[in-house]
């Protein structure tokens, strides 16, 4: 069929939601990224256009929110759907371009977009409060998202979290910046935690003294103990990466405020 990748959506995606923000209860998100052919951005986006009007105009609750990266991939995107029960995954998958425009016209749209993805991986995180700093209560959603992906060895995750809990309090005790969100691997997981650190706008950048993880430890714990904590995480990480993503409400489709 030539609008498989506009299905390959409908499939993957879109659990409903209970709440894009809470700091209470599970939360699991599902991401999809999707890597583009280079000047093949505005295909892709006409596409993801429709793909959100579609939802609008069936008055879907599948709610997701689209990204892309200021500083790593530009031509990487990045869906999330944040669901509160793994039972919602058992819901059946919408076809909302086919509902929304018929299957000719669905039809062409993904025809416009056949062979300009370059690759596509899903994947499963859990949400951990527990490992992460306390969050405020009113958060905003950010502009953008510096994010930090850490892979860990094999059954080094026991030591690794233990790591982390001392990172959060001592983030707590050390009142500089936005705090940050855990996320651990789901089912199916590569061993990767993400954390996402929200930046409300470019010029908020500008604003206070970055405060680093170890000069956070030191000042919590001290030097002895902060040089300890340091070792125990170099001992189990195997890689990491960062990359800046900004928000693209445009493409998304989210509940109305």
């Amino acid at each position: 069929m030539k609008y498989r990748s506009i299905l390959l959506f409908a499939v993957l995606l879109f659990p409903p939601l209970s709440a894009f923000a809470d700091n209470h209860g599970p939360m699991y998100a599902r991401l999809f990224t999707a890597e583009v052919e280079p000047n093949s951005q505005r295909a892709y986006e006409e596409v993801l256009k429709k793909f959100a009007a579609a939802h609008k105009q069936l008055d879907t609750e599948r709610y997701y929110g689209v990204s892309t990266q200021v500083v790593g991939s530009p031509t990487t995107y990045t869906f999330v759907s944040i669901f509160r029960s793994f039972a919602d995954m058992d819901l059946a998958p919408m076809n909302v371009m086919v509902d929304a425009y018929g299957a000719e016209e669905a039809g062409g749209m993904g025809a416009s977009i056949e062979g300009k993805v370059l690759s596509q991986e899903t994947g499963i995180w859990t949400r951990r409060l527990d490992l992460s700093p306390t969050q405020p209560d009113d958060a905003e959603t950010p502009a953008m998202t510096n994010w930090l992906l850490v892979t860990v060895k094999p059954y080094g995750n026991g030591d690794y979290e233990a790591y982390l809990k001392k990172v959060s309090e001592a983030w707590d005790q050390t009142d500089a910046g936005a705090p940050f969100v855990v996320w651990a691997p789901g089912p199916g997981g590569n061993n990767t935690y993400a954390f996402a650190n929200p930046i409300a706008s470019w010029a908020s950048m500008d604003e206070g003294t970055f405060v680093s993880v170890p000069q956070r430890l030191q000042q919590a714990f001290g030097a002895d103990e902060a040089q300890r904590l340091l070792k125990q995480r170099a001992a189990v990480v195997e890689s990491q990466t960062i990359y800046l993503s900004r928000s693209r409400p445009e493409l998304s489709y989210l509940p109305e405020e």
